[in-house]
């Protein structure tokens, strides 16, 4: 079994025989499949930054996305409590009224 890759990762150990320093067969397995192998530094920074960034691109727009909503929301519950409390308002107002004349028509019939 004459393995190129193999034999250029051994020597680079410091023996020949590949008994002691690297499995054989997964070395077949790395020079069979050289498309997956990483060559460069480059090719490390490029296959662990892209993936990261990309997520927190990601991150970003989602949470810009549910900033947006839940001011939105804000908003929206601002605007029940404002209707709210106009309406309490205008009905205490409502009873107010009811009540000054009632008193009123009691003053008249007692006073």
């Amino acid at each position: 079994m004459d393995i190129p890759f193999a034999q250029s990762v051994l020597s680079s150990h410091g023996t020949t025989t590949g008994q002691s320093c690297v499995n054989t067969q997964s070395v077949k397995l790395v020079s069979e499949r050289k498309d997956l192998v990483i060559r460069t530094g480059t090719q490390l920074y490029l296959a662990i930054g892209v993936p990261v960034v990309s997520n927190a691109i990601m991150l970003m727009i989602f949470s810009t996305m549910v900033g947006s909503r839940l001011t939105a929301f804000e908003a929206a519950i601002n605007k029940r409590f404002d209707d709210m409390r106009e309406v309490w308002r205008t009905e205490l107002r409502r009873v107010e009224d009811v009540l000054d004349a009632r008193l009123k028509h009691l003053e008249e019939t007692r006073g």
